[in-house]
C-alpha cells in the first residue's frame, strides 16, 4: 500500500542543492520554491543556507560559508546534527557530477520539488479532513466550510501567481495603490529631471521609456542626466550599460556634476578649485545608491539576474539600460531582436520585477527605427531626441536651447503633436542636458 513516503524525488532535490552550490544566482528564477518543500531535511536545511547566503550578497558557496550559517542558527544547526554528513567539502565535491548548467534545466527540477511538496500537503489535509467526518460537533455547513477553507489555503499557499479575482474582489486594493502613490506635489511616480516632461508622463512601476535619437546624439547623456537625477532625490539605481565602461561612465557623471569639462578631468588639466568640485562629485557618487555595470553582450539571463539581484541588494527603485542594440544583420531578424528586447524589458523586467524602465535605441539617418512598430507596440512612452537646426534655433531663440525632444507616443497621460517639441539645452563639454530657459512658442496654422 503505497503511503505518503512515497511522494518524493530526493534525485529532483539533490539536483536543486547541488545546481545551486555552484550556481547560486539561479535561485533568484525560483522564488516559488521554499525549504520546506523538501522532503528531505537535509536539503531543507541547505537550501535555506544557500537562499540566506546569497540574500546577504554571498555568491560564491562553499563549505565555510555554509557551516557558518547553519551554526548561526539553532534550530536549523540541530536538524543538521541529525544527519550523518561527513564534510561539507565532500557534498560540495560530489555535487559537480549533478549539478545543472541552465537555468531551465533547474527550474524542470525545483518545479518537481514544488509540485511534489503540494502533493504531500494536500494528503496530509485530506487525512486530517477524513477524520473529521467521524467527529459530530462537524455538521454539512460546518464540514463543508472547513473543507472549502483548507483545500483553498493550500492552493493560494503553492500557486498564488495563479489565483483569479473578480474585479470587484480587488477594487479597494487598487484604488488603495493609486492613492498610496500620490504625492503632496503632484507626482505619481519618479518625476523625470526635465519639468515639461512630468506632464507628459512619469517613471512609473511596470512601465517602460523609450529614448530614440541617432547616433552619437545624446542617447546616453541624457539617460545618465536622469539617473544622476534619481541619485539625488536618492533612489537606488542601475545602469546595465552596453557602451560605457566604469571609466568612461564616471569621467562623464563627474563633468555632469562638478561642471567640470570632461577633458579636463580625462587629462588632469583642471584648476585647485575644479579639483574640489570634482572631488565632491566623487564623494557623492561613492555615498549615492547607484550600481554601474557595463557588459557589451548582454542577455535577458544576465539582465534579470543583476535586476533581482539588487533587488535583494539594495532595493531597487529604477532600472537604466543603456542601449537596445542588436547584433544581428538580416534585416528580418533584427527586426524580431529589438520587438523580443522591447518586449523582455517592459514585460519580465519592468512588469515582473515591479520597476520603472528607461531605455534607448538608435534610429538610422532618416530617423527610423528598425522593429519601430513592434517597439511602438510594447512601450509606454517614446520619445526622439534630435539636435535643432540651425534655422529652428535662430527662429525660437537662443534662450530655447540647441536640442528637442517630441514625445511621439504616450500610453500614459497626454499626446504631442508629431510637429511639436519640448526645448533641451545640451551641453556636451560637461555632458549636461537640461531644460532649456524657455520653451518656444508654437506658431499658429494659416487658415
Amino acid at each position: 500500500m503505497r503511503n505518503i513516503s512515497d511522494i518524493n524525488d530526493i534525485q529532483a532535490e539533490s539536483g536543486v542543492i547541488c545546481t545551486l552550490l555552484f550556481h547560486p544566482d539561479f535561485i533568484l528564477h525560483s522564488d516559488f520554491l521554499k525549504p520546506s518543500h523538501f522532503s528531505d531535511k537535509k536539503n531543507s536545511c541547505i537550501y535555506w543556507a544557500i537562499q540566506e547566503l546569497y540574500k546577504s550578497g554571498v555568491d560564491k558557496i562553499d563549505s565555510f560559508n555554509l557551516s557558518s550559517i547553519i551554526n548561526s542558527n539553532s534550530t536549523v544547526k540541530k536538524k543538521m546534527e541529525e544527519f550523518d554528513i561527513r564534510s561539507l567539502d565532500e557534498l560540495i565535491d560530489l555535487a559537480k557530477n549533478v549539478e545543472r548548467n541552465t537555468v531551465d534545466e533547474y527550474l524542470i527540477i525545483a518545479r518537481q520539488v514544488t509540485s511534489l511538496a503540494f502533493k504531500r500537503t494536500l494528503y496530509k489535509k485530506l487525512n486530517e479532513l477524513q477524520g473529521d467526518c467521524f467527529d459530530d460537533k462537524y455538521d454539512l455547513g460546518k464540514l463543508n466550510t472547513k473543507v472549502y477553507n483548507e483545500i483553498d489555503k493550500i492552493a493560494e499557499d503553492f500557486m498564488l501567481d495563479d489565483t483569479v479575482e473578480l474585479f470587484g474582489q480587488k477594487y479597494d486594493s487598487i484604488i488603495k495603490e493609486i492613492k498610496d502613490r500620490q504625492t503632496s506635489n503632484g507626482n505619481y511616480g519618479l518625476p523625470s529631471k526635465f519639468p515639461t516632461f512630468n506632464k507628459y508622463f512619469q517613471y512609473e512601476k511596470n512601465e517602460l521609456v523609450v529614448y530614440r535619437a541617432k547616433r552619437k546624439m545624446g542617447k546616453s547623456c541624457l539617460l545618465m542626466n536622469e539617473c544622476i537625477h534619481k541619485l539625488q532625490n536618492n533612489c537606488a539605481v542601475a545602469y546595465l550599460d552596453s557602451e560605457m565602461s566604469d571609466r568612461n561612465f564616471t569621467e562623464r557623471a563627474l563633468a555632469n556634476l562638478s561642471g567640470v569639462p570632461v577633458y579636463k578631468i580625462k587629462n588632469g588639466s583642471y584648476t585647485p578649485s575644479e579639483e574640489q568640485l570634482i572631488n565632491e562629485a566623487g564623494s557623492f557618487l561613492k555615498q549615492s545608491k547607484l550600481c554601474h555595470m557595463y557588459d557589451p553582450n548582454w542577455t535577458f539571463d544576465k539582465i534579470y539576474t543583476c535586476c533581482k539581484t539588487l533587488q535583494y541588494k539594495m532595493g531597487l527603485d529604477f532600472l537604466i539600460f543603456d542601449y537596445m542594440k542588436s547584433g544581428e544583420v538580416d534585416s528580418d531578424r533584427q527586426y524580431n531582436s529589438l520587438g523580443n528586447f522591447t518586449n523582455f524589458l517592459k514585460n519580465n523586467i519592468s512588469g515582473g520585477l515591479n520597476i520603472p524602465v528607461a531605455t534607448a535605441c538608435q534610429s538610422n539617418r532618416k530617423g527610423d527605427v528598425a522593429d519601430s512598430f513592434k517597439i511602438e507596440q510594447f512601450c509606454s512612452t517614446e520619445i526622439v531626441l534630435r539636435q535643432k537646426t540651425q534655422d529652428e534655433i535662430e527662429t525660437d531663440g537662443e534662450d530655447c536651447g540647441n536640442y528637442a525632444a517630441t514625445i511621439l507616443l504616450n500610453r500614459n497621460g497626454s499626446q504631442m503633436d508629431e510637429d511639436d517639441y519640448i526645448d533641451l539645452l545640451f551641453d556636451g563639454k560637461t555632458t549636461t542636458i537640461s531644460e532649456a530657459k524657455k520653451q518656444h512658442e508654437k506658431k499658429e496654422l494659416p487658415i
